[in-house]
């Protein structure tokens, strides 16, 4: 009997115990973030106790040194975590495919002018260029997600171009050439 890709893809990590278990703990977390405004039971910016107060039955989590519930600021605290993380991910797996694709598959000095700007990016610690964007840029959500999206590309671009450079030379991709396939469909299938 034959399977599909992803079928197999499925049965793989269904026998990995502990990627199954992590699944899970991801998606129950990723529900409480999103169902954060009807599981919280107090507003996560008012006080709703004592200063610091320990765990109880009332706070669950006790509460900070103003008196917010912890537990009602971590579910709206993963809400923009998540955001953050998912967003700024998107850009930068957007930037780094792109420019991958480019550089892969047009070699010669477009490759070089690519690969040089990425190896130049990479040269700087991350954390340096994330502290330089944020002092340049207005503070603010959407700057965070920006600049953390504008900053990791270099990984995904040269992981993609190695790809694309080796896939390049195989039979099917120079068939399709030979039939006259547009080179939007050579990049993006």
């Amino acid at each position: 009997m034959k399977h599909s890709a992803f079928s197999m893809v499925m049965l793989r990590f269904c026998k990995h115990r502990l990627a199954v278990v992590s699944l899970a703990v991801l998606i129950i977390l990723i529900g409480a973030a999103l169902l954060a405004p009807v599981i919280a039971p107090y507003d996560p910016v008012k006080v709703s106790g004592g200063f610091s107060k320990p765990p109880d039955a009332e706070h669950i989590f006790g509460t900070d040194k103003v008196g917010r519930d912890v537990y009602s600021r971590i579910l709206y605290a993963m809400r923009t975590s998540l955001q953050v993380g998912f967003l700024a991910t998107v850009i930068s797996t957007a930037i780094g495919v792109l420019l991958g694709l480019v550089s892969g598959y047009f070699g010669g000095w477009v490759d070089r002018v690519i690969m040089s700007f990425t190896d130049m990016v990479m040269s700087f610690p991350y954390i340096l260029l994330v502290l330089v964007a944020a002092a340049i840029f207005e503070p603010g959500l959407w700057s965070i997600i920006l600049i953390l999206g504008f900053v990791d590309w270099p990984g995904v671009t040269r992981l993609v171009r190695g790809n694309v450079l080796s896939l390049r030379e195989t039979n099917f991709v120079r068939s399709d050439v030979t039939a006259g396939m547009p080179r939007r469909y050579l990049l993006f299938s």
